[in-house]
């Protein structure tokens, strides 16, 4: 049986390492969700010129996607309100810290989406309020 809720999207993530927009941004403008992986930045001065440029050259939806122990960051990000998130992908952390992260997500109004590598995190994301595993 179908499931008629579901839907398939696109999502364009850059590679990690330095914080670039480029792939997002194309991706941004060609419909899909314009992700920035700033998996590897501890801080926030690090990945502000690449979000910068993602909202000033994107169109349509943007996203982040955050190391789930980098909770720091991910409030400094969340706090900023330059840059309107639709969509915030994080990593897998522990069942208390994921869902505190996806309740501040969603308070922002973003969408939460959590990368999982196992079955027991994707059920921790969903028991979590995840938006998308």
């Amino acid at each position: 049986m179908e499931d008629q809720n579901r839907t398939l999207d696109y999502l364009v993530l850059t590679p990690a390492g330095q914080p670039d927009a480029t792939l997002a941004i194309a991706g941004s403008r060609a419909g899909a969700i314009g992700v920035v992986s700033l998996e590897m930045a501890d801080d926030i001065t690090v990945c502000a010129p690449a979000l910068d440029r993602l909202f000033h050259l994107g169109r349509n939806r943007r996203g982040i996607l955050v190391d789930g122990q980098a909770q720091g960051l991910l409030d400094g990000l969340l706090d900023n309100q330059s840059w309107p998130f639709n969509v915030v992908l994080i990593t897998s952390t522990s069942p208390a810290t994921l869902s505190s992260a996806i309740d501040k997500i969603h308070r922002r109004g973003a969408l939460a989406f959590v990368v999982v590598t196992s079955t027991g995190q994707s059920e921790v994301g969903i028991a979590s309020g995840a938006d998308a595993i």
